[in-house]
């Protein structure tokens, strides 16, 4: 599944309030995230691990991880939490790339079901709609960078 998104805020921004500012999540998308919290690791260092919580009760814990910031490009893998328990596997990949105004956003969930009448992740394709939007809003009424 995957979705081009074009927003106002810089790719630079957008990318880096994924990889370095996950902890502002709870105030730049409230009505996708409740909490953000560091499990292991390091904000913004390669193969830290996040728990997110969402409002709709969901959960997940990410391993974030490749994270190459010239390309703007980064991979979030559920272990654990809703989504880690609903698929096998379970990704989200997110690359962000400059434009002359604002930027193209592009989300791809890779996932596996673990039984084929499971559902595909339709909400969780959806809040990343959401989450994008609201984010990109949160960018450009703050002095985010």
């Amino acid at each position: 599944m995957q979705v081009d998104l074009f927003i106002k805020s810089s790719a630079s921004d957008f990318f880096i309030i994924n990889v370095r500012d996950l902890y502002l999540f709870p105030k730049a998308s409230p009505t996708v995230i409740k909490k953000t919290t560091l499990v292991n690791g390091e904000w913004g260092k390669d193969g830290f691990n996040t728990f997110l919580k969402f409002t709709n009760g969901g959960s997940v814990v990410l391993v974030v991880s490749p994270i190459d910031y010239k390309r703007k490009y980064v991979e979030l893998t559920a272990v654990g939490g809703t989504l880690g328990k609903m698929y096998k596997r379970f990704k989200y990949v997110l690359q962000c790339f400059p434009k002359c105004e604002g930027s193209l956003v592009r989300w791809t969930i890779k996932y596996e079901k673990k039984e084929e009448s499971d559902p595909m992740p339709i909400e969780a394709f959806n809040n990343v709609i959401e989450f994008t939007q609201s984010v990109d809003e949160f960018i450009s009424q703050t002095k985010f960078a």
